[in-house]
């Protein structure tokens, strides 16, 4: 499998997310697509993830589509500031679709989330700021 690994202008994310993957034509290369954060360790940790949630996600055999319909859904509702997402849980302050209990790649999220953390303490991320950058990405 090739990983083509990007930083690049938030504005360019195919939606509003800080991290994106996509298996293009369902195939075996892997695209991963990170909003420049002006942190070389907040991108890598957001990169990272990607990549560890897209592979678990193609094993257990969770779409691309899957996930792109749930995201987009959620992080529309999210910036519009809806009471409740579209799966009916309720508005949170940071926009996390893959922690949603609804979300169909939560356990593939959640070990990705896991992996992330670790290196990040491991480079001694402030999770907080990471988190908040990672929310409101510059433009």
């Amino acid at each position: 499998m090739n990983v083509d690994w990007r930083v690049i202008p938030h504005s360019e994310q195919r939606y509003e997310t800080s991290g994106d993957w996509q298996f293009p034509d369902d195939g075996e290369d892997l695209i991963v697509r990170v909003s420049r954060l002006g942190n070389s360790d907040h991108e890598f940790c957001e990169g990272l993830h990607e990549v560890v949630e897209a592979y678990l996600c193609k094993r257990m055999g969770i779409t691309q589509q899957q996930v792109d319909n749930f995201d987009i859904l959620y992080e529309e509702a999210h910036q519009r500031g809806d009471a409740v997402y579209p799966c009916g849980c309720p508005h949170q302050r940071l926009s996390d679709p893959g922690s949603d209990l609804h979300s169909p790649y939560l356990r593939a999220h959640l070990i990705a989330e896991a992996v992330e953390a670790i290196v990040a303490r491991t480079l001694r991320v402030d999770w907080r700021q990471y988190d908040e950058e990672a929310e409101h990405p510059p433009r």
